[in-house]
């Protein structure tokens, strides 16, 4: 019987040898579901990035459209007192503009009308609704709030007046505030506004966006 020649590498592999290779190829699985999970992680993160870019872009286009349409022109809600022009709620976290010039959604009488943002600080949310007139007759005339942005964490407003500077919200300065006399019938047609109507505007309006990963996001925009 011809004893095994221990040099002839045609015998196959030895069981050290299988041990390695499958070491090696264990390894390489290792690698590549790894490297494969990074590649979904990443794909998600720039996913969420790209969403998040496309919601501060839209917030930003619908809050610079409604800035560039404000008109000199008093807001008179359903039975409260009437608003200026620019105007802001007590807590800070509503802010009204008078509009005119946007192309409307339905058949109006009038292009004039009225905008309200408000930021639910709760929710972290960032909310847009609309009066087709700026003399509605009744509540119901106003639309749904619609979310525009999320993940904010402030709203802040500033406005420029003349001989005064910026001031943190809305409130002109006490010498140039002009009352608003009282207006009882719906007069908002085509044509020159009475003069009941006029609201004092301030030179400038800037807000700014606080989110929780993109930072401060500041708009400015010219009134005068």
């Amino acid at each position: 019987m011809r004893t095994p020649d221990p040099t002839n590498r045609s015998a196959g592999l030895t069981l050290i040898e299988l041990v390695v290779v499958m070491s090696i190829f264990a390894l390489v699985a290792v690698m590549g579901v790894q490297s494969l999970t990074g590649t979904l992680r990443i794909s998600d993160r720039l996913r969420g990035i790209d969403r998040n870019t496309s919601e501060i872009g839209t917030a930003i286009a619908l809050l610079r459209n409604d800035m560039t349409s404000i008109v000199p022109m008093f807001f008179y809600p359903p039975g409260a007192a009437p608003r200026a022009a620019v105007w802001q709620s007590d807590d800070a976290e509503t802010l009204g503009l008078s509009l005119a010039g946007q192309p409307a959604l339905v058949d109006v009488v009038s292009d004039r009308h009225y905008a309200e943002w408000r930021f639910d600080r709760g929710a972290g949310l960032l909310l847009r609704r609309h009066w087709p007139t700026l003399l509605p007759a009744q509540q119901s005339q106003v639309g749904e709030e619609t979310i525009v942005l999320e993940e904010l964490t402030g709203f802040v407003l500033r406005t420029w007046w003349d001989g005064v500077g910026w001031v943190r919200g809305v409130a002109p300065p006490a010498e140039i505030f002009v009352e608003s006399p009282e207006v009882l019938l719906d007069l908002d047609v085509v044509g020159p506004p009475p003069a009941a109507y006029y609201s004092n505007l301030p030179r400038a309006i800037e807000i700014t966006l606080k989110m929780q990963k993109a930072g401060d996001i500041r708009i400015l925009q010219s009134l005068r």
